[in-house]
Order: C-alpha cells, then structure tokens, then sequence
C-alpha cells in the first residue's frame, strides 16, 4: 500500500488531480497510481473535494496528543517509583543495588 499521501503531495497536486478527474481529463486508473491509493481512499478525497474545492486540504489533523499518559496513571507510576526509591535509599534493607528477589520476598511476607 502506499505511504501516506500527506507527505508524498502537496494540496495543491492534489487538487489538480482531482480536478482533472471532475474534468474527464484524466482516467480513474492512472490517478490512483500517481497518488499510490485505493478507489475507495480516493472517493473520500473526491468527496471532500466537492464539499469545498478552495478550502480542500490533506493536511493530516490529529485528534489528539499523542504519546501522553493519563494524569491517575502518570501519578501511579511516580507512586509505585517513590516507594521503590525508600526502599533503596532504606539502611535497614540490604540492597546494594536494585534487588528484585527481596522486593518479592518483601511483598510474599
């Protein structure tokens, strides 16, 4: 399948090709092989096009941010992390480095 469109193109080519296709200028085939997408990818596109031919853009929108956690999980994690750190940082507790075997038998008992 093909990359994606919004960094192969710019809006303006594309919007010549669709153009051309409303035209009858270009034949179906040859713009989905130029833009490397299928019929239905293309009729979406289309259909946006002739919603507003002036405004028409493949610009990619996200929805939302991306790569973030939620605040009760990020708050999870610095929890459980600030508990582990006592741990270390305890001189009653042999660990000279991070021991996982005690950790468990901490929690077993």
């Amino acid at each position: 399948m093909a990359q994606q469109i919004h960094r192969s193109f710019r809006d303006q080519q594309v919007r010549s090709l669709l153009q051309s296709y409303v035209d009858k200028e270009v034949e179906l085939r040859y713009i989905l092989d130029i833009l490397k997408i299928g019929r239905s990818r293309f009729f979406a596109l289309l259909k946006d096009y002739r919603r507003n031919p002036s405004q028409f853009s493949i610009a990619y929108k996200r929805k939302q941010k991306t790569r973030t956690l939620s605040p009760e999980i990020e708050k999870n994690i610095l929890y459980q992390l600030g508990w582990e750190k006592r741990l270390m940082e305890n001189p009653d507790i042999p660990i000279h480095s991070y021991n996982y075997s005690y950790i468990r038998d901490l929690l077993w008992q």
